[in-house]
């Protein structure tokens, strides 16, 4: 009797285990998903601060300079992405 009981804890503890697993990994999903809605709320805001930026910078030439001379500290995607826009209003 006593190794029934064993058994069954052990596949109690196993089932478990495996609830737990499945847990952390829908709580990974859940975070990643966060994550990503996160990242591209703040794209959203970055290319509408960017753009109104950008269409006073054309009339503007000390805040065209700030933009043209701060562009090297930020990171390779969103530089690339500044300086793309910029060449697109003639900047």
């Amino acid at each position: 009797m006593a190794q029934t009981q064993k058994e069954k804890l052990m596949e109690k503890e196993k089932k478990q285990a495996e609830e737990l697993k499945r847990t952390r990994a829908q709580l990974k999903q859940i975070e990643t998903e966060e994550k990503k809605k996160a990242q591209e709320e703040m794209d959203k805001a970055l290319f509408l601060v960017g753009k109104a930026l950008m269409k006073k910078a054309k009339n503007d030439s000390a805040l065209k300079e700030i933009l043209l001379n701060n562009l090297d500290g930020l990171n390779d995607r969103d530089g690339k992405f500044v300086r793309g826009q910029l060449e697109k209003i003639g900047l």
